[in-house]
């Protein structure tokens, strides 16, 4: 009977792996390496954009500009005034292995980005997945 057990608990685990979403791995040195910038910033206001994603959510997505006040720049150039960010939100609940979205809340964030051609910048770790590329280091007093 323990047997019996242990083998249906060992089946559930195993049929749950399976159905799983790959997700890359982004361990801090790989972030860096691909990031263009690399700063300490505050949140500041998120506006929805026209920005259409490129992944398998993109009927459920909606382009999101965030501002943010750098605080500190660790790698790359320093944008001029504050720094735009493009992620993406979704209209809906997530659905099951859906993409890990950033929702910047008030506080300070590390964040590892690349240059866009239009000046905005998008997480270094790609869309689908953003929240790789973004750390909250503290909250907003109160919160």
């Amino acid at each position: 009977m323990r047997y019996a057990t242990f083998a249906l608990l060992l089946l559930s685990i195993t049929m749950n792996a399976a159905r799983a979403r790959p997700i890359g791995l982004w361990p801090y040195d790989q972030l860096l390496k691909e990031a263009d910038l690399v700063v300490l910033a505050a949140a500041g206001a998120s506006a929805d954009a026209e920005d259409t994603p490129d992944n398998p959510w993109k009927q459920m997505s909606v382009g999101v500009n965030t501002t943010l006040d750098v605080k500190a720049t660790l790698k790359g150039d320093r944008p001029a005034g504050k720094l735009v960010v493009l992620h993406y939100r979704l209209k809906e609940l997530s659905p099951p292995n859906g993409p890990m979205l950033v929702d910047f809340r008030p506080g300070d964030y590390l964040l590892f980005l690349k240059r866009r051609a239009d000046g905005r910048f998008e997480p270094a770790a790609g869309m689908t997945d953003p929240a790789l590329s973004v750390r909250q280091v503290s909250a907003a007093p109160g919160r």
